[in-house]
C-alpha cells in the first residue's frame, strides 16, 4: 500500500513509501506507535514519526537489552564478531589504530587493545561509557560523534567501526559527513546493521528480531550502497551473517507469542521488568567482576587459535547466497 503523504526516502528522495507494518511497543513512551515504512526503489525502512535524541536516551538509559548481558556472554559474541570484522581487515591498518562509534560497554575494544591496537570508544549512554573505562579500562568517550569532533577535532582514525549502530542513528546522512571527519584518507570503516534483504523479514514480518523500537532505519544493500557512494566510500567486501537457523522467539506459535507480548506489556506497565533489569545489570556487574578478565583472556586465546569466519557454518548457511541473512557487513574504503 503506498502512502502518497508519507515522508520522502532519505536514501534516494522516492516520495511514495508502504506502511509495512504498525506497532506499538510496551518499552515505548506514552501512547507512541512504531510505524515502519518501506521505501519501494532502494528498500529502506525507517520508521516515523521517530522520537526525539531525549525521548531516545531515556529509552537507551531505561533498559536498552545489549546493557543488561553478562561478561561471560559478551566477550563469547566478541570472538565471533572479530572474526568477520577487525580480522578481515587488521594487515591493511597501519598504525594499528581504531575508533569504534558506539562502543556500548567496550568488549570489543578490550579484545582489541590487549592485541596491541590503540582504541578509543565513543558511546551515548553515559552508564556504558562508565563501565568501559572503569571496568575494562577503555578510553569511552560519553557522548555523540558529534560531541567528539568538537572537543577532539585533529583526531584521525584509519579504522573506524560501526557494529550495530547505523540504525540507531537519527540522521544517518549528518553521521557520515562527521565519520569524513575522523576517518583517515583511505581509511577503513566497517558497518554491520540488520539486514533489510533479510529473507526473514518475508517469512516472519513484524516480528522479525531487527524490528525493535531502537531501530530507527533497517538498511538494504542497495540503500547503504548509495549512502555510502554519496559520501566517498567504496565497497571493497559485503556478505550477510546470521545466515542459519531463526531465533527460539521466531519459532513460537502466533498464540505463544501473543502470550509472550502481553506478559511482556504487563510488566512493563507494573514497572516491574525496569526494575528487575536495574536488579539484574547490577547483580551482574559485582558477581562477574573477579572473572571478567578471565573471560578476555579466553576471548584472546580463541581469536588467535581460531578460524577464519568464511570456514564457519554459519558463513555457509542457507541465506549466505544473495546476502540474505539477517545482518549485512560492508567494508568501504574512503576514497575522496
Amino acid at each position: 500500500m503506498k502512502i502518497k503523504n508519507s515522508p520522502a526516502c532519505l536514501i534516494c528522495g522516492a516520495k511514495e513509501s508502504e506502511i509495512f507494518f504498525e506497532k506499538k511497543y510496551p518499552e515505548l513512551p506514552g501512547s507512541f506507535k512504531f510505524t515502519m515504512y518501506r521505501c519501494p526503489q532502494c528498500g529502506l525502512y525507517y520508521n516515523y514519526p521517530q522520537m526525539t535524541q531525549n525521548e531516545l536516551s531515556a529509552l537507551y538509559n531505561n533498559g536498552y537489552y545489549f546493557f543488561h548481558r553478562r561478561d561471560q556472554v559478551e566477550f563469547r559474541r566478541i570472538v565471533a564478531l572479530y572474526q568477520r570484522s577487525v580480522a578481515l581487515v587488521e594487515n591493511q591498518i597501519q598504525p594499528r589504530k581504531v575508533l569504534e562509534i558506539g562502543s556500548a560497554k567496550g568488549y570489543l575494544l578490550s579484545v582489541l587493545q590487549r592485541l596491541g591496537w590503540d582504541v578509543q570508544g565513543i558511546e551515548i549512554s553515559h552508564s556504558a561509557a562508565k563501565f568501559s573505562r572503569q571496568k575494562l579500562n577503555v578510553p569511552t568517550y560519553a557522548g555523540t560523534l558529534d560531541e567528539f569532533i568538537t572537543q577532539h577535532p585533529n583526531e584521525k582514525y584509519p579504522l573506524i567501526l560501526a557494529i550495530d549502530l547505523l540504525e540507531h542513528v537519527i540522521e544517518p546522512a549528518s553521521f557520515f559527513k562527521q565519520v569524513n571527519q575522523v576517518i583517515e584518507r583511505n581509511g577503513i570503516i566497517i558497518i554491520d546493521t540488520p539486514n533489510g534483504n533479510s529473507a526473514n523479514i518475508t517469512q516472519y514480518g513484524s516480528e522479525w528480531q531487527g524490528f525493535n523500537p531502537f531501530h530507527l532505519f533497517i538498511f538494504s544493500l542497495e540503500s547503504l550502497s548509495q549512502l555510502l557512494n554519496q559520501y566517498g566510500f567504496e565497497i571493497q567486501k559485503v556478505f550477510s551473517h546470521g545466515n542459519l537457523s531463526p531465533t527460539a522467539t521466531q519459532l513460537m506459535t502466533p498464540q505463544q507469542n501473543i502470550i509472550r507480548k502481553r506478559f511482556k506489556a504487563l510488566l512493563y506497565e507494573t514497572q516491574l521488568i525496569t526494575l528487575a533489569k536495574h536488579l539484574r545489570r547490577q547483580l551482574y556487574e559485582f558477581q562477574d567482576t573477579p572473572n571478567r578478565h578471565q573471560y578476555l583472556r579466553e576471548s584472546i586465546l580463541k581469536i588467535r587459535t581460531g578460524q577464519d569466519y568464511f570456514n564457519s557454518s554459519d558463513s555457509q548457511g542457507h541465506l549466505a547466497k544473495g546476502h540474505q541473512g539477517d545482518n549485512l557487513v560492508i567494508i568501504a574504503q574512503k576514497m575522496k
